[in-house]
């Protein structure tokens, strides 16, 4: 359940004991995808949920919807202009954030999508991954595909940025050790690979940190 509150004091007979209640000011059913994210998908007095398979965009104080999407989920994007999301069947899709116009959709998976497919945008390239293998760059205006590499496994997997010229991003080998990939930003093609026990910590003078995990030794 979604719920919007405002906070309001009580009454109380001495002043020292006063509380705070809250008041929900609307409510909704929602899938539960995307509400337990750290930044909540808001933006210009909207708020971006699924429910029931629809993506809808209400109105933060009311809880009236202004727009929705059907076999829309939780947004994945959200820019002043625009939201970016991925449907059930493998659809990466951006609207207009206020009117939920179509702008454009891509197929970007196969569908249904049985493990988890994730966008972010990095440098203002829209790049797409799936976490049943693979991952795409698309021109975020257009939706033009710019590359894919389908070979990269990206389960459980990171963006972790573009760094002297290369697109560096990690997924789990056997849910204990770490693979990292450097990728051609132009094509996507593999430079490089490395893996071990090993979590990214910094990036310094075109060299990438990794922190190796302290129980490392003793799982070699």
């Amino acid at each position: 359940m979604l719920q919007a509150a405002i906070s309001t004091p009580a009454s109380s007979s001495a002043a020292d004991d006063s509380i705070t209640t809250i008041k929900p000011l609307w409510h909704d059913k929602a899938d539960g995808l995307g509400i337990y994210s750290q930044k909540a998908p808001i933006s210009n007095g909207l708020f971006y949920y699924s429910s029931g398979g629809t993506l809808k965009a209400a109105d933060l104080t009311t809880g009236k919807i202004k727009w929705s999407y059907k076999n829309g989920l939780t947004p994945e994007i959200i820019t002043n202009n625009s939201v970016f999301f991925i449907t059930y069947d493998g659809y990466l899709v951006k609207v207009n954030a206020q009117t939920g116009k179509l702008l454009w959709k891509v197929k970007a998976a196969k569908d249904p999508i049985e493990v988890g497919a994730y966008a972010e945008l990095v440098n203002g390239v829209l790049y797409f991954r799936n976490e049943h293998g693979g991952i795409a760059a698309y021109h975020p205006v257009s939706g033009k595909k710019i590359w894919e590499n389908k070979d990269i496994p990206m389960y459980v997997g990171n963006i972790i940025g573009l760094y002297d010229g290369v697109f560096v991003v990690s997924s789990t080998v056997d849910n204990r050790r770490t693979q990292f990939f450097g990728l051609d930003p132009a094509t996507g093609k593999k430079l490089w690979r490395i893996q071990g026990f090993y979590n990214f910590s910094a990036y310094q003078n075109a060299e990438l940190i990794l922190r190796e995990q302290a129980n490392a030794v003793n799982d070699h």
